[in-house]
């Protein structure tokens, strides 16, 4: 950059955000480097992640998703306790959301979408399967964990009720209620299978 690097850069960044009340904004260092002292010297600057040159379109999908956070907006109340009911009907994903991702008539875009898309299926299908084993086995701590790694991404790719349900889930882990967990566990059984579809059809 002409006028300051990248460390002077992510300073006043957060220098102008915590002056102003702002959130904190991710920032991803992109560098020609790939040594770990690199790595090191990035993350003690303040940046959140970091990614070396030459980065393909699949590295910069996964860190994308990573710290990749649409606002979350939904009609549903907060969970004050786990026994609330949860909507049976699901907006299953926010397409207007995902056009803001990706332009999908654009090509490079659309392999773009397609690489993000195809990885959250994989992964949450593989994490899907973790998380029946560890239900069975009645091993909270993992199911928690799963549970909230979940949320974030459903919400990354803007299945956000998706996302509410794996919140639930969560809370329901904390109260150590089985009957909730298991309720909720069938619930997001079903709203994922609609929300891979829709996210299948979505691509077409």
């Amino acid at each position: 950059m002409p006028n300051m690097n990248g460390f002077e850069a992510t300073n006043a960044i957060q220098c102008f955000q915590q002056q102003n009340g702002q959130k904190k904004t991710p920032i991803i260092a992109l560098t020609a480097n790939a040594f770990d002292n690199d790595r090191t010297k990035c993350l003690k600057a303040g940046m959140d992640d970091y990614i070396s040159k030459p980065a393909t379109r699949k590295q910069l999908s996964e860190i994308l998703a990573r710290w990749l956070k649409p606002k979350i907006k939904s009609s549903n109340a907060s969970h004050d306790h786990v026994g609330i009911d949860v909507p049976t009907s699901f907006q299953q994903i926010n397409e207007s959301e995902l056009k803001a991702l990706a332009d999908i008539n654009d090509p490079e875009d659309r392999i773009f979408l397609e690489t993000l898309i195809n990885s959250y299926l994989h992964d949450t299908n593989e994490s899907l399967i973790q998380l029946q084993q560890r239900i069975d086995n009645d091993d909270f701590v993992e199911i928690a964990k799963i549970a909230h790694r979940l949320k974030s991404a459903s919400a990354n790719l803007t299945a956000h009720d998706l996302s509410m349900l794996f919140k639930t889930l969560e809370e329901a882990v904390k109260q150590s209620n089985k009957e909730s967990i298991n309720e909720v566990w069938l619930k997001i059984q079903k709203a994922y299978k609609a929300s891979s579809l829709e996210f299948k059809d979505y691509l077409k």
